[in-house]
């Protein structure tokens, strides 16, 4: 998702959540719907892949950057504290 590449995932560990609504998310061992999910992306139009690949990289900088992680680590590690 950060290098620009739209994401098909199924629904295993963390895969839903880090992909979201930026990505399109299938049930496991369906293969069926694995299938129809990539089908669907290769066959966007350039307009709307774009959409996709915007909407996926914004999600990754804003979530799991290393900014974000720190961000979220001193946060917790605060909340921690003031718990003492």
């Amino acid at each position: 998702m950060a290098c620009g590449v739209p994401v098909v995932v199924t629904v295993v560990g963390d895969s839903a959540f880090i992909a979201e609504d930026a990505g399109v998310v299938v049930p496991i061992q369906d293969p069926d719907a694995l299938a129809a999910a990539i089908n669907g992306l290769l066959r966007l139009s350039a307009h709307d892949r774009q959409l996709r690949i915007s909407r996926a990289r914004q999600r990754i900088s804003e979530n799991f950057s290393v900014d974000a992680l720190c961000r979220r680590s001193e946060m917790i590690l605060k909340e921690l504290h003031a718990k003492k």
